[in-house]
């Protein structure tokens, strides 16, 4: 069975009451309860900035690049853990 736990080193996108998960991934807050800001803090489960953009393509000639826009969107999010845009997938198209 795979965790689907977003990791990034020997951090993970995850908090867990009380125990550790069968995984070991994530931070485990044992000792007391927390609220959903301090999941999220704690968790690194915020600040992802998820932006969906409009896809393009370019086409290179002997006259120049030419931009070209393409149907359908690409999601994107800022990973808080490297501070760099990833895509997540396409939606739409033509």
């Amino acid at each position: 069975m795979s965790h689907e736990i977003e990791t990034h080193g020997t951090q993970a996108a995850a908090v867990f009451a009380r125990k550790d998960a069968w995984h070991r991934l994530g931070t485990s807050v044992r000792d007391r309860a927390f609220t959903a800001e301090e999941a999220m803090r704690l968790g690194h489960l915020g600040g992802w900035d998820v932006r969906k953009l409009p896809l393009t393509t370019a086409e290179v000639s002997e006259g120049g690049v030419t931009a070209i826009e393409v149907p359908g969107f690409a999601t994107v999010r800022t990973s808080p853990f490297t501070g760099e845009p990833e895509a997540l997938g396409v939606v739409g198209g033509g």
